[in-house]
C-alpha cells in the first residue's frame, strides 16, 4: 500500500511525500492467523418470500486493519433449519415465518445476522400518478412493501404486473411498460394477495423534466485567487425521485451541464444532483465526504405539472459558499484529467474516489493505493487537504480549488493503476537536488502533469481553465493568497534546480520533451518500458525507455541530450571516452585538483567502465576517491596494476552516508548528495609504477539501494597521504 502525501512549507518551498508500504490483501486470501474478526452482512434483515433464496456476504478485518472479502473455509449454519437453511456459499433458503439467526464460523471467529421472515401487509406503487408525454416511451415503476409494523421489507418472490388497458399502456409482464396510445390506464402490481396501482396518463405534449447544473469556480494566478467564473457541472449523475424518495429515472448532465429525463413526468417528484460520473469519460468517479457519503443536492417539485409547460426546468447553481461548489470543482478537474488521459494517453481511466470535507482537518492532499487505519481509512482514493487554520496564519489551508494540486494527485493515480510507480516517498524540497531518484521522478511527473493537461485544455476548450497564469505554472494557495508557485518552463527555474535527483528538473525535462516530441512518446515509456525494465522508475530508466522505443532519429536524440543536459543531466559520452580499457585510460597526476568530469554512461545502454591512470612512488600511501557525484550515481572502484591484477577495491566509503538527518524538517531521509555513494581506497605502493583506477556503477542487486541510478557523473581525487 502506498500513501502519497503532498505538503508545502514556505520557508523552504517544501513538498512532503510519504509512502507507506504493506502487503496487499484486499484481493488475496489472507493467512488464517492474520484475521482479527469477521462480519456478516445481508441485503435486508426483514424479508418476505417463502421458498425463496438470497445471499449473505462475509468480510474479514485483518490485524493490520485492512479488509478482505476473499475467505475460504467459512462454515455457515442456521439456528432453526425449519425457518431457513444456509448452504456452504452463504445462500439462505427461506422456509417459514419467524426469526432465525444465521452464523458464519471462520476458524473460531464467529459472526451472525438475525433475519425476520414476515408477511407483507402493505404494497404501494410509485409514482402513484405518472404523465407520459410521448408515444412508444418505455418506463417502469417502483414498488414499496411494508409489514404490519411499517417496516420496509425485502421481497424475495416475483411480482405480478398488468395493465388495465393494453392498447394505451402495454405490459411486458416483468415490470416494464410502453405508452402505445393517448389515454389513461392503470398499472397493477400483485404480491401475496396484495395489489397496488398507479395512474398513467399518456399524451403527446412532449413535456419533460429538464434543467442545467453549474458551480462557481475560483480563478487563480500566481498571486492567488483572482476572481470567479460559472462553470458547467459536466457528466454528473442526476436522479429523478418519486414521492417516496426512491430513484425513478436516471440521467446525466452533458458537456454543457444540461440534463433531461425524457418524456416521463410524475405528479410529485424531486431531482437529485450527484457528485459522481457513472459513464464515459470518467466512469466510477465520485466525490465523498469523510463519512464516505456522496455529495448530492436535491430540488423538490414546486410547480404544477399540469399547466401545459413544455419543460419543467430545475436549475442547480452552486456558489462558492456551498460545499457543492468545491465538490463539483474536484469532480470537474479530474474529469478533465480523465478526458486528457483518454484522448492523449489512450487509457480509459475509471473508479476514482475523492475524499474531501470542509474543516475535516485533513493535513495534506495525497493519493492512497489501498486502505489503512490511519491515513486511508476510507480506502483507496485521493484525499484533499482541508485544514481549519494553516501553519502560516489563521487562514484555512485547503486544496479543493487548487487545480494543480488536484491534478498532481491524479498523476499518481494513473501511474499507480495504469503504469508503474516505485517511489517510496519521503521528505523533499522543490529546490532539493539530492532526492531519492524514485521520489524525484514520481513528484516531478506529478508536478509536470497539470501543465500537460492545461496545455491540452488551452487548445481544446480554454473556458475550462481556472488558471489565469502561464499554463506551465504550478500554484498552491493558503486562504486566498498564493504562497508557493513556480513555472517549470521559465528561465527563472534554472538556478538551483538540477540533476535527476531534483523533482523540479524532472518536471522541466518532461515539459520540454512534450513541447518537442509530444506526450504520446513520453507515455509510451510508461506503458511499454517501465513495466519490463527491471529497474525502479526514475529519470535514468525513463531515458533508457526513450532510447529503447525506436521513436527517435539521430537528430532527435541530439535534441533529447540537449534537453537533459540543460538540467545538468548528462546521459551521453564524456570527453574522456573511450577510456574503457587500460590502454585508453585518462591520465591524472597525483595531487592535481580534479577538473575532469566523467560520466558512467554507454549509448548501447550497457554497463560503462572508466579507467584513470596515475604514477605512484614505492612506499608512499595514496588516497583515491570518487567525488562530486551527481544524478544519483553510485560508484564502485578497483585499483589495478599494469598487468590488470586487482590490488584493492571499494564500493562505499561510508555505507550509511546516504541516510542523513535533515535539520530543516527534523527527520532522516535518503540523500543522493555528492558524497553519499562515493568510493574510497587507501593503498601503499609496493613499487614505483603506473596504476589504474577502474570506476563503474555499483549494481548492488539490493532493493535497499533502489534510490540510486545507473548513470551519473563524478570526478576522481588522487592525493598522497602524509
Amino acid at each position: 500500500m502506498k500513501v502519497f502525501f503532498q505538503r508545502y512549507i514556505t520557508f523552504s518551498l517544501l513538498f512532503f511525500c510519504l509512502v507507506l508500504l504493506a502487503a496487499c490483501s484486499d484481493s488475496n486470501e489472507p493467512a488464517t492467523g492474520n484475521v482479527e474478526k469477521i462480519n456478516v452482512t445481508a441485503p435486508s434483515l426483514v424479508v418476505s418470500g417463502i421458498d425463496s433464496t438470497y445471499d449473505l456476504t462475509v468480510t474479514a478485518t485483518l490485524k493490520d486493519g485492512k479488509q478482505s472479502d476473499t475467505l475460504s473455509g467459512v462454515v455457515w449454519s442456521s439456528s432453526d433449519n425449519t425457518l431457513a437453511t444456509v448452504d456452504a456459499s452463504g445462500k439462505v433458503s427461506v422456509h417459514a415465518l419467524g426469526k432465525v439467526s444465521i452464523y458464519a464460523n471462520y476458524f473460531g471467529l464467529i459472526d451472525e445476522v438475525e433475519l425476520e421472515i414476515v408477511e407483507i401487509s402493505s404494497l404501494e406503487l410509485f409514482p402513484k400518478k405518472l404523465e407520459v408525454t410521448t408515444l412508444d416511451q418505455m418506463f417502469s415503476l417502483n414498488v414499496k412493501a411494508t409489514d404490519d409494523q411499517g417496516r420496509d421489507v425485502l421481497t424475495l418472490g416475483d411480482f405480478s404486473w398488468s395493465s388495465s388497458n393494453e392498447v394505451i399502456v402495454s405490459s411486458s409482464g416483468s415490470g416494464e411498460f410502453t405508452s402505445r396510445a393517448i389515454g389513461n390506464a392503470l398499472i397493477y402490481v400483485s404480491y401475496d394477495n396484495l395489489t397496488a396501482e398507479s395512474q398513467i396518463s399518456v399524451n403527446q405534449s412532449a413535456k419533460v423534466i429538464a434543467g442545467t447544473a453549474s458551480y462557481e469556480d475560483k480563478l487563480y494566478t500566481t498571486d492567488g485567487f483572482s476572481g470567479s467564473d460559472s462553470k458547467a457541472i459536466r457528466y454528473a449523475s442526476v436522479e429523478l425521485l418519486d414521492e417516496n424518495k426512491e430513484v425513478f429515472a436516471v440521467t446525466a448532465t452533458d458537456e454543457n451541464g444540461a440534463y433531461n429525463f425524457g418524456y416521463i413526468v410524475p405528479d410529485k417528484f424531486s431531482v437529485r444532483l450527484l457528485a459522481q460520473v457513472k459513464d464515459s469519460p470518467a466512469p466510477g468517479f465520485s466525490v465523498n465526504d469523510m463519512q464516505r457519503s456522496l455529495y448530492s443536492f436535491v430540488k423538490s417539485s414546486d410547480v404544477d405539472t399540469n399547466t401545459g409547460q413544455t419543460a419543467l426546468e430545475y436549475l442547480f447553481a452552486l456558489d462558492q459558499t456551498q460545499p457543492g461548489a468545491a465538490a463539483f470543482n474536484l469532480l470537474d478537474v479530474v474529469v478533465s484529467a480523465a478526458q486528457y488521459s483518454q484522448q492523449i494517453l489512450s487509457i480509459n481511466v475509471s473508479d476514482l474516489t475523492i475524499y474531501w470535507e470542509k474543516g475535516a482537518d485533513i493535513a495534506s492532499s495525497y493519493y492512497c493505493t489501498e486502505y489503512d487505519t490511519y491515513d486511508c481509512q476510507n480506502d483507496k482514493g485521493i484525499y484533499i487537504l482541508s485544514q481549519k487554520a494553516s501553519f502560516l496564519n489563521d487562514n484555512p489551508d485547503t486544496d479543493e480549488f487548487d487545480d494543480d494540486v488536484i491534478m498532481h494527485e491524479f498523476a499518481h493515480f494513473i501511474t499507480e493503476n495504469y503504469s508503474v510507480d516505485d517511489s517510496e516517498g519521503g521528505i523533499h524540497f522543490i529546490d532539493q537536488n539530492d532526492s531519492d531518484l524514485r521520489l524525484s521522478w514520481s513528484e516531478g511527473w506529478g508536478t509536470f502533469f497539470p501543465s500537460a493537461v492545461k496545455y491540452w485544455l488551452q487548445l481544446q476548450n480554454p473556458a475550462l481553465l481556472s488558471s489565469q497564469s502561464a499554463i506551465t505554472t504550478y500554484v498552491d494557495t493558503i486562504g486566498n493568497q498564493s504562497y508557493m508557485f513556480y513555472d517549470i518552463s521559465s528561465s527563472e527555474i534554472q538556478d538551483g534546480f538540477y540533476y535527476a535527483s531534483s523533482e523540479a528538473a524532472v518536471s522541466r525535462i518532461l515539459w520540454h520533451i512534450l513541447e518537442s516530441f509530444g506526450m504520446p512518446k513520453i507515455w509510451d515509456v510508461f506503458m511499454n518500458y517501465f513495466p519490463v525494465s527491471g529497474y525502479p522508475t526514475s529519470l535514468p530508466v525513463f531515458w533508457d525507455g526513450l532510447l529503447s522505443s525506436d521513436l527517435y532519429s539521430s537528430s532527435e536524440l541530439a535534441e533529447l541530450e540537449s534537453i537533459f543536459a540543460e538540467r545538468r543531466v548528462y546521459y551521453q559520452l564524456d570527453a574522456s571516452e573511450a577510456d574503457n580499457t587500460l590502454a585508453s585510460a585518462t591520465i591524472q597526476n597525483v595531487g592535481d585538483v580534479p577538473v575532469v568530469t566523467h560520466t558512467i554512461y554507454n549509448d548501447e545502454l550497457v554497463g560503462d567502465v572508466d579507467f584513470i591512470t596515475f604514477q605512484a612512488q614505492a612506499g608512499k600511501t595514496y588516497s583515491i576517491s570518487t567525488i562530486d557525484l551527481y544524478n544519483g550515481i553510485d560508484t564502485a572502484i578497483r585499483l589495478l596494476n599494469e598487468q590488470g591484477d586487482v590490488l584493492a577495491e571499494n564500493d562505499d566509503a561510508d555505507p550509511e552516508a546516504y541516510y542523513q538527518f535533515d535539520y530543516d524538517v527534523g527527520a532522516y531521509r535518503i540523500s543522493n548528495s555528492p558524497t553519499a555513494m562515493a568510493s574510497k581506497i587507501e593503498f601503499t605502493a609496493a613499487e614505483t609504477a603506473q596504476y589504474y583506477i577502474e570506476v563503474t556503477f555499483a549494481d548492488k542487486k539490493s532493493s535497499t539501494y533502489d534510490f540510486v541510478g545507473h548513470y551519473g557523473s563524478y570526478k576522481v581525487s588522487i592525493v598522497e597521504v602524509p
